[in-house]
């Protein structure tokens, strides 16, 4: 089946899972459709701190920039509890225990692998504090086929509420075949027994055009007219009005 929508002309990404029932129970799903329940605490903070005769509202969760990262791509999660013990600083070895042992017809690999210190850390200089010398990868069970002339960055999720571990960056082209979705990570604790919870994000998947657009750094004067623009129209009410600031820009940029 081809990857591309002839008719919108649009680049198709396919998701497949080896875990047929996986993939109904924890389907990857657009990242702006998980919720984070930081900001759902935020938002309702915020209605409640509203000024009744201004209106003036102030919330973190209102943030664009926190907001508009969430707008793209896709976001693959833990599809069943999973815990991690460590036993000390450096390279004190892991273990681990899953919720089932379900693994696919035919691909008899475990839920939790990883690297060992030779394989990844000992090239490294400044290795992030508070991190295991071992890198412990998930393999989810999901696959993608990249639709050429483009990659599928894989990253830790923005805006998770989460220590414990941090995703290691990496990227998959449409040119190396079918891509394994499997998320290496940082991991934080050093001690104890620590779950990942069935739900959790693992990883951002962000599809990017292979070829890169042009740059150029331009005099900061070029720019003023613009900048005023922007900030009196957020100045001019009570709560800044992001609307309408897209209505505005939307056909200038």
């Amino acid at each position: 089946m081809s990857i591309i929508n002839k008719k919108e002309k649009k680049p198709v990404i396919q998701f497949a899972c080896s875990l047929p029932d996986v993939a109904e129970i924890m389907p990857i799903i657009p990242y702006s459709s998980y919720r984070h329940d930081w900001k759902v605490r935020a938002a309702k903070d915020a209605g409640a701190n509203k000024c009744p005769v201004t209106g003036y509202l102030h919330s973190v969760s209102r943030c664009p920039g926190i907001n508009n990262i969430q707008a793209h791509g896709w976001v693959v999660r833990a599809w069943q509890d999973v815990v991690i013990h460590t036993y000390g600083e450096g390279d004190q070895g892991y273990s681990w225990e899953s919720a089932t042992d379900l693994t696919a017809p035919g691909e008899p690999w475990d839920y939790i692998s990883g690297h060992d210190p030779e394989d990844y850390r000992i090239y490294r200089k400044n290795w992030p504090l508070n991190t295991l010398d071992s890198i412990i990868k998930v393999q989810t069970g999901w696959y993608a086929k990249v639709p050429k002339g483009y990659q599928l960055l894989q990253l830790h999720p923005p805006l998770l509420d989460e220590s414990t571990f941090t995703a290691v960056e990496g990227s998959y082209r449409a040119s190396e075949g079918l891509a394994a979705i499997n998320v290496p990570m940082y991991w934080h604790k050093l001690e104890g027994s620590h779950v990942i919870k069935a739900g959790t994000p693992l990883a951002w998947l962000l599809l990017v055009p292979d070829e890169e657009p042009t740059y150029e750094i331009i005099d900061y004067e070029n720019l003023r007219g613009l900048g005023r623009i922007t900030q009196l129209i957020k100045d001019s009410t009570f709560t800044t009005d992001f609307r309408r600031l897209r209505r505005f820009f939307g056909d200038k940029s």
